[in-house]
């Protein structure tokens, strides 16, 4: 049992790290942050951080698109 042990770590960790990868990515941040989400104390901090920081994909304001000019169709 004790050499499945590691192998049971490491798959739990890219459980872990892949999602967040792509979250981080996804938000403008650097997609490496995802690999410190295993790191107890830090995966609290990088989780608060992504949360109520302003994402740099996200437009300002939800105005920023153009009104078209053409008319509904009905």
């Amino acid at each position: 049992m004790m050499v499945f042990l590691p192998l049971f770590i490491i798959i739990g960790s890219l459980i872990v790290v892949i999602p967040y990868w792509m979250i981080f990515k996804k938000a403008g941040f650097p997609p490496f942050l995802g690999i410190l989400m295993v790191v107890p104390i830090v995966n609290l901090v990088l989780l608060y951080v992504l949360a109520f920081s302003p994402w740099k994909v996200m437009p300002p304001n939800p105005n920023a698109y153009p009104v078209p000019n053409y008319p509904p169709q009905i």
